[in-house]
């Protein structure tokens, strides 16, 4: 979730536009089936579950944003996306996570 002066909402996305995607994450494994017991989570994520274990410290957009804290005012007007529905998917600080499973992995 960034915001930069220009952050726009697309109603066929659940992320404002300039969101990392999950390319620009290290992933342990190239297919989202496979299996990665060893995969550190906080260097990168299981590529099966789609990063959602990711417990690094990546907090910029692919576009050099800052992200926004998960716990601003700005994250909690939004009406798409609902913090207390993840009480357990580490949203500390402005971290990229991806607590909604979302395909594209790791967002802010």
């Amino acid at each position: 979730l960034a915001m930069p002066p220009t952050t726009s909402i697309t109603t066929s996305s659940t992320r404002p536009t300039g969101s990392p995607s999950s390319s620009s994450l290290p992933s342990s494994s190239s297919s989202p089936t496979q299996s990665c017991p060893v995969a550190d989570n906080e260097v990168c994520g299981c590529a099966n579950v789609r990063q959602s274990d990711y417990r690094g410290t990546k907090s910029t957009t692919e576009d050099g944003f800052d992200c926004a804290r998960w716990d601003s005012d700005w994250v909690k007007s939004l009406d798409y996306f609902v913090l207390e529905d993840y009480p357990d998917e580490g949203l500390e600080s402005n971290f990229c996570r991806n607590p909604d499973n979302d395909i594209r992995g790791p967002w802010c």
